[in-house]
């Protein structure tokens, strides 16, 4: 908390022509000071959804002096950034909106400008605001801790000093991924036609996440197609562009350029050799799980 004096030549003049009571005791007037109830903190945020993330801003206003105090809060950013911003990059758009009414908007970081919002605080007493943090949803951030800091002033009505007091805003992303076979959802059948040895076929695994993301790739047959009533043939998969090992759980990183826009990862499956295979339908399942780092 910063705070700045209000004394002048007016109150030295007054010390000097009452002598030995010179200097005014504290707490004479009205003397404000103005302290954040804990950083607002958004937590956690999910960067693949959207809506809207809201926090009050819990603003206490101390008037320790003996004369009631009538002014107005605003808020500025003047030594903090108009973003929040993340070590390591990354940035997250936010505003600032009137604790009853969460579309009017009394302070924009873009533009520095903000609504005053009158307050009045008795002698000794002190006022709480609750002015509303929003952070807007689906912004393309990646997973972590961003931060901004701005500053909380009181001016006085009729007075040109303001009393000061930092505001601490963040908002934690957390690890998240999503992932859905173009064309179809969550699960799909990948049809390779009549088997033969060569026949091929593919499909797309579309991933968004808001971190670099893991996938675990399993075989229910170990990388056979079986058939209903017994007999296997052999198929090879690959995951953007890699071999799948199905003696386990093959595990793999992904590295995602725009981790919110997502990548579409091809999987190709190629049928092994076979000569002699009894007639009908054959099958595997494949499991693939997701996971944000």
């Amino acid at each position: 908390m910063i705070a700045r004096s209000r004394s002048g030549p007016l109150a030295l003049l007054a010390a000097m022509t009452a002598g030995a009571a010179a200097a005014n005791p504290p707490g004479d007037g009205c003397s404000v000071t103005v302290q954040q109830l804990g950083e607002t903190h958004v937590s956690p945020y999910n960067a693949l959804q959207g809506g809207e993330y809201s926090e009050p801003i819990r603003l206490r206003l101390w008037n320790k002096g003996n004369q009631d105090c009538t002014g107005t809060v605003t808020l500025r950013n003047d030594f903090g950034s108009a973003i929040l911003t993340r070590a390591g990059g990354g940035e997250f758009t936010y505003s600032i909106a009137d604790e009853h009414d969460r579309s009017a908007t009394i302070f924009d970081p873009a533009t520095n400008t903000s609504e005053p919002v009158p307050v009045s605080i008795a002698p000794g007493k002190f006022v709480e605001i609750q002015p509303r943090f929003i952070v807007p949803g689906g912004q393309q951030g990646r997973a972590g801790h961003y931060a901004t800091l701005l500053e909380a002033h009181f001016r006085q009505d009729g007075q040109v000093t303001d009393e000061l007091g930092d505001v601490s805003l963040a908002v934690d992303v957390m690890p998240t991924a999503e992932a859905n076979f173009v064309g179809y959802g969550r699960d799909a059948t990948l049809d390779l036609g009549e088997l033969a040895p060569g026949v091929s076929g593919s499909i797309g695994l579309q991933i968004r996440a808001s971190a670099d993301v893991d996938v675990e790739v399993s075989s229910q047959s170990h990388g056979n197609l079986l058939h209903t009533g017994g007999g296997a043939i052999p198929y090879t998969m690959t995951v953007d562009g890699q071999t799948v090992d199905f003696s386990g759980k093959d595990r793999r990183h992904l590295d995602l350029p725009n981790a919110v826009r997502g990548k579409t990862v091809p999987i190709d499956v190629l049928v092994g050799s076979f000569e002699r295979a009894p007639v009908g339908q054959y099958g595997d399942v494949v499991t693939f799980r997701i996971s944000a780092r």
